[in-house]
């Protein structure tokens, strides 16, 4: 059987999903943000997220010093308490292990996490052994008083107040070593793990704005998280600067550029536009996506910020989520769902983006656990021998009607909604999954509202 699909599916049907949208733009991406969980800590609300390759989220849980798993079941999450519980600086397995105010983390799969245990000044492995989660200190003192500013082997090496973290496709680790203004490369040998300075001059930036340059050149002001694309290129959260950053490796030199923002100190302002045009109010989180959009939950602003190469050395940043008139309180906005600047939060600390290129968000001020799906939404299509599958956000079908059709003739067709025709093999949030075998003939997919 020869499955076929429409990929580029917005062409053929665009107009029929061009509905108005309250708060959108034409001319950018829209997204529909919903939560999908509330009361998500005991105290405080989720900091970091992250998310792995089937779609689980882990949350560092700043406020109660744990770290948590949302699993989706049916309609629901299912969150637990896979590791911590109580301050301190122990390693050790489940709620034996302590972290002191651990703020981010990197999923490298299911089984294997890294965490930022801020307080701790400390870098933490979270792994999945049977059934058990093992905690270790792989890099950093851990320890309250154990903060300091020293590269070297394990436990050897100082941070202070490592706020963010992030892994690329070779192991390496990258740490937002946040008091020490300098962005940290962690790289395994064997079973040690070695800490280098590769960019920043361990004083803040002395300009209004990060100052760019190459290595100890560069400076930041308080960078708050680091993130790594698929080329192994590093994007920064410079929230004392409100700005972001890009960190390229050049042989052996990171050279770093300011490509929005940059405003300088306070509160910072709002503004969406080009490169330095740009105006952010406390960044504190970011991730990146395949086709290097940039990702940032903007803290004082209560929005969600999106960064997307706009041809040469330029980058435009637009506001995906959320409404702000600059310069405000991460405790004055809404837990409100909907597209765009429809969509309310309070203090976002956490940003994640899947595979599909959905958006994550720990939603501190609400504590709540939010996701930004696009809109109108994309197939995700799977061949895997004789079976395809093609899924879709089900909120997004609960919400506007979206619905997946087939035809056997793209030349003439005739659509017929999947439902009549195929197995629905999942019909809950997060996503409506159709299984077709090798009994029906060859087809074509969209994604339409009826």
């Amino acid at each position: 059987m020869n499955h076929k699909f429409i990929v580029s599916w917005r062409s053929l049907i665009l107009s029929l999903l061009a509905i108005a949208l309250p708060g959108t733009v034409s001319a950018q991406t829209n997204y529909y943000w919903q939560t999908i969980a509330t009361s998500v800590t005991a105290s405080g609300g989720p900091q970091g997220v992250g998310v792995d390759p089937v779609g689980d989220l882990f949350i560092a849980n700043t406020s109660d010093n744990t770290i948590l798993k949302a699993t989706p079941v049916g309609t629901n999450w299912i969150i637990t308490t896979i590791a911590g519980g109580a301050q301190g600086p122990l390693d050790g397995t489940n709620n034996g292990a302590q972290f002191y105010g651990p703020f981010s983390l990197a999923v490298q799969d299911s089984s294997t996490l890294y965490v930022a245990d801020s307080v701790n000044n400390a870098i933490r492995e979270v792994q999945l052994i049977g059934t058990n989660w093992v905690v270790t200190t792989i890099a950093g003192i851990c320890a309250p008083g154990g903060s300091g500013f020293r590269d070297g082997t394990n436990q050897y090496a100082q941070f202070s107040g490592p706020n963010g973290i992030t892994l690329d496709r070779q192991g390496n680790l990258y740490v937002a070593d946040t008091y020490n203004h300098v962005i940290r490369e962690i790289r395994p040998s064997g079973t040690n793990w070695i800490t280098t300075t590769i960019v920043g001059a361990g004083s803040p930036s002395s300009g209004p704005g990060p100052i760019d340059g190459t290595n100890q050149n560069a400076q930041f002001d308080a960078p708050y998280d680091v993130t790594a694309d698929a080329e192994g290129k590093l994007f920064v959260a410079d929230y004392g600067d409100n700005a972001v950053c890009e960190v390229v490796p050049m042989g052996t030199n990171w050279v770093m550029t300011t490509i929005s923002g940059g405003s300088g100190q306070g509160l910072g302002s709002f503004s969406d536009g080009t490169n330095l045009d740009a105006q952010f109010a406390g960044p504190t989180s970011i991730a990146v996506d395949g086709l290097d959009n940039v990702y940032v939950a903007d803290l004082y602003n209560n929005a969600i910020r999106k960064i997307s190469p706009a041809g040469g050395t330029n980058w435009l940043t637009t506001t995906i989520g959320g409404a702000s008139t600059g310069g405000g309180s991460a405790s004055n906005g809404g837990l409100v769902d909907g597209t765009n600047a429809v969509a309310e939060f309070n203090g976002p600390n956490g940003v994640a983006v899947d595979l599909s290129g959905n958006i994550y968000i720990g939603d501190t001020g609400n504590n709540a656990l939010r996701v930004g799906y696009l809109f109108p939404p994309s197939l995700n299509l799977v061949l895997a021998g004789n079976q395809a599958t093609v899924s879709y956000p089900a909120s997004l079908g609960t919400n506007f009607g979206f619905v997946v059709q087939a035809t056997t003739n793209i030349g003439n067709p005739v659509w017929v909604t999947a439902t009549n025709r195929w197995l629905l093999t999942t019909n809950s949030i997060p996503f409506n999954v159709f299984t077709v075998t090798n009994k029906v003939p060859s087809r074509y997919f969209r994604l339409q509202m009826p």
